[in-house]
């Protein structure tokens, strides 16, 4: 869910620590040792994923928001999850698929390019207009809230449907 309401990258979102979630301003932050491109990238969470986040940190033990065995590490491994998924969706897919579905979905919702760009935490070196913009939190919190509309939607009508 994490990988799908925020299109960060599988290594990104299986590193995060409880640390890189600010309650109070409902943001995550993937630090740049972490990150691709080696820059902080900062995020809004959406009210769906934040409910889910809070809930987790209340019952978690371990420093990792998705610890692996032992709760000394974090979880490194999706193999297990998606073959499980695979199995009973009949939909073969790879873990990154959850990033080019938050991206596309973001662009069939007609999001700027230039949020896009930041969202997805990609380095402008060819538009020289899109380092000048610069995107407020709450206004990447309303993008953010309107995919997250969309999938739940989706999540609803699948629901329905089955």
């Amino acid at each position: 869910m994490l990988l799908l309401f925020t299109g960060v990258r599988r290594r990104e979102g299986t590193n995060l620590k409880w640390t890189d979630i600010d309650f109070q301003s409902q943001t995550l932050t993937i630090r740049r040792q972490q990150a691709k491109n080696h820059k902080d990238h900062v995020l809004p969470l959406c009210d769906f994923l934040f409910n889910i986040l809070k809930e987790r940190h209340k019952v978690s033990a371990s420093s990792y928001v998705f610890p692996g065995r032992g709760n000394r590490s974090h979880v490194t491994d999706f193999r297990f999850w998606q073959s499980q998924v695979r199995e009973k969706t009949g939909c073969k897919f790879m873990i990154h698929d959850l990033r080019r579905t938050f991206l596309s979905c973001a662009e069939r919702l007609e999001l700027p390019y230039y949020v896009l760009k930041r969202l997805a935490n990609h380095t402008v070196t060819s538009d020289t207009m899109v380092p000048y913009i610069v995107v407020s939190m709450e206004r990447l919190r309303l993008h953010i809230e309107r995919i997250s509309a969309h999938f739940l939607e989706l999540m609803q009508v699948e629901q329905i449907a089955s």
